[in-house]
């Protein structure tokens, strides 16, 4: 019996010692940069998942069709799919994500493509109206996204050819529908989304990008996150002055106890998210030295994933004390983002008593195994959950800035799919009043945006900052 427990508690210490893993870093990319950026770039510069931005609008809202529509600014343009002479809103030139996105996911990225963001009814509406269509637009996402599979015969956007083929890893949810008669949008089709995708593989990454406010009034994601399965959430602490991180009401501990007390989502990390530059959102960003002295004191959570940043680009082009603002964090995360755990470790001293137990030691009249704590590094992981409300500080305004956008709806392939030659990309114009982050870019500022405020400042159009589309 002691012997069996011996081996029992050695074999936790010795569990509770190993596998440690590191906070994680992800990042948000395509809404800013140059068209002749690389991804390949910037998945050399240490992030742990991109969040590829962004599926603008969904199947149902496209019923020529069919398709959902993407937006990745300067990254994808001129031809789209089109499904029996009629043109779709998916973009089919991406050729940085074509060539790039094999190469980040071999060094061991999480390649996410992330569904939301800035909602408008003409240019980005993603919204879907029921749980069949939620299931409908996952079929879709994944065939055309996902893993290859022969049977699938729709459009894929992201392979380089018909035999070299790439896949995504997970889908972002950054949805910010505006309410309707005084309601949030419907969490349902939403929700049967995420299980369809669930369904379809057991290796998806789901991730959510919540807004910080977490009272009713503005917890539009509220039932998603009690009652689907989220990985991780990339929570935005920005754009929402109530609960920036900048903020005396800074309310990570709330969302703490948000998916401590969710159905499926007990296990998601929590991000910081936060903008990569003071230009990147409205409020909320906040210099390095200051960063640091939020996350070191939250890193020590069980709960604390890591953080995520709006977007890559403008930190990239961010020089704080000559280092990359993207640097920072990878530095801050290597400095902060260690748990401490109590790991189990076992020593054997002489004694000569009777057999006795208690909880510090067992002994017998030759030895007694003495258990000890010590402190052992262990950093976060992400799992599997989904999360709950719980009440926090109102936000004071809730301002668009930047922003991101997403899918819906009722997929179906195309038994013939062709590319046409089309303008620049379609995007949403900021919508004041909306609670957004990520400014979609649109046909006038499909280039950087960096040092500039997405709200006061338009870009030269894309049709002056490269060359002539090709046709096929």
């Amino acid at each position: 019996m002691v012997s069996k427990l011996f081996t029992a508690l050695a074999a936790a210490g010795v569990a509770a010692a190993a596998g440690t893993n590191v906070a994680k870093f992800n990042a948000y990319w395509g809404q800013s940069g140059p068209a002749d950026e690389s991804l390949r770039q910037r998945c050399d510069e240490g992030a742990d998942y991109i969040s590829l931005s962004f599926v603008t609008s969904s199947p149902e809202k496209n019923p020529d069709t069919g398709y959902p529509g993407i937006n990745f600014a300067a990254h994808c343009w001129a031809e789209v799919f089109e499904v029996d002479g009629k043109k779709s809103k998916l973009f089919s030139h991406c050729e940085t994500i074509k060539n790039d996105l094999q190469y980040c996911r071999d060094k061991g990225i999480k390649m996410l493509l992330a569904i939301g963001g800035e909602w408008n009814k003409d240019t980005a509406d993603y919204r879907v109206t029921t749980e069949k269509n939620g299931r409908e637009f996952a079929d879709f996402l994944w065939g055309a996204f996902g893993p290859y599979k022969s049977s699938w015969t729709g459009p894929r956007p992201f392979d380089k050819s018909d035999t070299e083929r790439s896949a995504i890893d997970g889908f972002d949810f950054d949805l910010e529908l505006p309410k309707v008669h005084g309601k949030h949008f419907d969490n349902k089709p939403w929700i049967a989304m995420i299980d369809q995708f669930r369904k379809l593989s057991n290796d998806v990454f789901i991730t959510g990008a919540p807004q910080c406010p977490t009272a009713d009034e503005w917890f539009s994601m509220k039932e998603m996150i009690q009652k689907a399965q989220f990985d991780a959430l990339f929570i935005q602490f920005y754009n929402n002055p109530g609960c920036d991180l900048k903020n005396a009401n800074f309310n990570y501990k709330t969302w703490e106890g948000i998916i401590a007390a969710s159905d499926k989502s007990k296990n998601a990390k929590l991000f910081v998210g936060i903008p990569s530059s003071d230009a990147a959102a409205s409020s909320g960003y906040v210099a390095p030295k200051d960063l640091e002295k939020v996350i070191c004191p939250i890193a020590k959570s069980r709960s604390f994933g890591g953080i995520s940043i709006w977007d890559m680009y403008r930190g990239l082009k961010n020089e704080v004390d000559g280092k990359s603002f993207n640097q920072h964090v990878k530095d801050i995360l290597s400095k902060c983002g260690e748990q401490t755990a109590t790991s189990t470790t076992l020593s054997t001293t002489s004694i000569s008593t009777a057999t006795t137990a208690s909880s510090s030691s067992i002994a017998t009249t030759s030895t007694s195994t003495v258990l000890t704590s010590t402190p052992s590094s262990i950093h976060s992981t992400v799992v599997p959950s989904g999360s709950n409300n719980t009440s926090s500080a109102l936000p004071t305004t809730i301002s668009s800035s930047s922003v991101k956008l997403a899918g819906t709806g009722n997929a179906r392939s195309s038994p013939s799919v062709q590319l046409t030659g089309t303008g620049s990309s379609r995007a949403a114009v900021p919508t004041p009043g909306t609670a957004s982050h990520h400014h979609l870019a649109g046909d006038d500022d499909q280039h950087h945006l960096h040092d500039r405020h997405p709200h006061h400042h338009r870009l030269p159009p894309l049709r002056d900052q490269m060359p002539r589309p090709r046709r096929h």
